[in-house]
């Protein structure tokens, strides 16, 4: 939305998206890369939850789950690895 913070934008879309509210959000940093033909920006947060009870959008998302670091899929997309290298980089 017009004039919210990119911690606000991450806070509202896991809330509209996943129905989590997100608590002691931190920005782990940002990256650039290509998605469809252009550039993007990817802005990335890790935070804490307290109601773990995943209720995904059914129209954007087709399946949600909780996965440990150890049982994550691999290999990640490499999107998602950057977003995990990120994490992981922060130490928490």
């Amino acid at each position: 939305m017009k004039g919210e913070s990119f911690m606000d934008a991450a806070k509202r879309e896991v809330k509209e998206d996943l129905g989590l509210t997100l608590n002691n959000v931190i920005e782990l940093g940002n990256f650039k890369t290509k998605v469809r033909y252009r550039t993007e920006t990817i802005y990335c947060f890790t935070g804490e939850v307290t109601d773990v009870n995943l209720s995904g959008d059914e129209v954007k998302l087709s399946e949600v789950k909780w996965f440990s670091p150890e049982e994550l899929p691999h290999p990640l997309t490499p999107i998602s690895q950057k977003v995990y290298d990120l994490y992981l980089a922060h130490g928490d």
